[in-house]
Order: structure tokens, then sequence, then C-alpha cells
């Protein structure tokens, strides 16, 4: 995650433009970092709102499920599929053949070497290809269908979930 100069104001008279998201992963921690951004612009913060977000972060950090010597080699096969089929369909049923292995295996295997399902990995995924399209100015419409959604309802579910703001509210909040 980057910050940027926007975020800290006016620098020399100018107003630099605000780019959210610069995380390649999508992880859990780039998502807290936004609920507390979203909770600091706020005119009336909630202090335990931002600290739920700091709180978060700092656990996701600390948990980050390490590297370790018991981590199969198929896993980096089934962990790329999605990074670069993420607009697709992915299937449980694809990673295992992919992997050589039964797919309650790798469901195991992905959660204890990640910290949660494929699903909220590819989620992630998609959310972070769909925050670049509406920092473009791209309609709502589009960006879900280019990421991967099935609609904009369906975008507009899982940002909230994840995000704790509307994707409309993101865009406020980026070029805000």
């Amino acid at each position: 995650m980057e910050v940027s100069p926007a975020l800290l104001g006016p620098q020399e008279g100018r107003h630099h433009r605000l780019r959210s998201v610069q995380a390649l992963d999508g992880e859990a921690e780039v998502w807290a970092m936004l609920r507390l951004f979203k909770s600091l612009r706020r005119e009336h913060r909630d202090p335990l709102e931002c600290e739920e977000s700091i709180s978060e972060f700092l656990d996701g950090l600390i948990r980050r499920p390490q590297p370790s010597a018991s981590r199969p080699r198929w896993l980096a096969r089934v962990e790329e599929s999605p990074r670069v089929n993420y607009r697709e369909q992915v299937s449980l049923h694809q990673l295992a053949t992919l992997a050589g292995v039964h797919p309650v295996h790798v469901s195991r295997s992905f959660r204890r070497h990640h910290g949660g399902s494929i699903r909220d990995f590819v989620h992630r995924l998609r959310m972070l290809h769909a925050c670049r399209l509406i920092e473009e100015q791209q309609s709502l419409a589009s960006a879900a269908a280019e990421s991967g959604f099935c609609d904009q309802s369906h975008m507009t579910r899982v940002f909230l979930s994840v995000t704790g703001m509307t994707p409309s509210r993101f865009r406020q909040t980026a070029h805000g």
C-alpha cells in the first residue's frame, strides 16, 4: 500500500489526485486501511471505528501465515491461476486438477497458507481491478463486468463487505 501525497494535503500549492489502491495482491490489510481512511475523512470521527481498522490491519500483519517447509509445491500453481484469470469463473475442481490433488486438500491447504478462502482471494483480486477502473472514471456497471463480477449489484455487495463502503462512495473518496 502506498500513501499518496493527496492524503497529506496540498503540496506547494498543487493538489495531487488520490490513487488509493496500489497493492498488487489484495490482502485484507489494504481493505482495513481503506476503512480507516473512510472513517478519518468524516467530519465526526468515531474513535472505535478507527481503532478497529488499525487493530485489524496490525492483526493481519502479525498473523499473516509464514512460509514453511511444509508448503506444497503445487500451491504456487493454484495461486497463480486466479491471479491471472480472476475475471473468469474459478472452480475448485479446476484448481485441484491443476494441482493434481483432491479439491478438499486444495481448499484446506490454501486456507492454511493464506489465512482465507480461495473465494475471498478471488474477490479481493476483482476488487482491486474494479478500484483501478473506478479511479479511471469508468462506470460502475462497466467496472463490475470488466472485473469479473456477475453484475453491478454483486460488485457492490462484495465491495461493501470488504471495504465497508459502496463503490460510488469509493469513487467520491478517490476523486473528492
